[in-house]
């Protein structure tokens, strides 16, 4: 019996675009449908025209240092991203920089550099 299966939309937040064009390969792969970003304005853009179910979001997206807080703040902020869920990727591992992202309203926080297995189970595990 053929089952018609919904792929989940992913938005992937990143200054790295190496790093953007492996995780767009390893998630469509996986059959996700996906879309990118580079900078927090592009990110708040195509959250609002993509309508992810999942965003991956690097914190430091630019020279500020933070700009991916402000794009999670901007995001809870409004009531249609309530569903979505937000996975921080992140070089910034120190206690109260993970907390920053939780606070802000990040479902989850993984640490740079990536184990690319434990992305795809821990975005599986956030849209089950």
């Amino acid at each position: 019996m053929n089952q018609l299966i919904q792929k989940h939309n992913i938005l992937i937040v990143d200054d790295d675009e190496d790093l953007v064009i492996i995780l767009n390969r390893l998630l469509k792969r996986n059959n996700f449908n996906t879309d990118y970003a580079y900078n927090d304005e592009q990110a708040i853009k195509k959250a609002n025209e993509f309508r992810p179910d999942l965003i991956l979001l690097d914190i430091k997206l630019g020279q500020g240092g933070r700009e991916g807080i402000t794009v999670i703040e901007k995001l809870r902020s409004d009531r249609k991203f309530d569903d979505t869920k937000i996975i921080v990727l992140s070089a910034k591992t120190q206690l109260h920089e993970i907390n920053e992202g939780i606070e802000a309203g990040a479902n989850y926080y993984l640490r740079k550099p990536l184990m690319f297995k434990d992305i795809v189970s821990t975005i599986k595990g956030h849209l089950s």
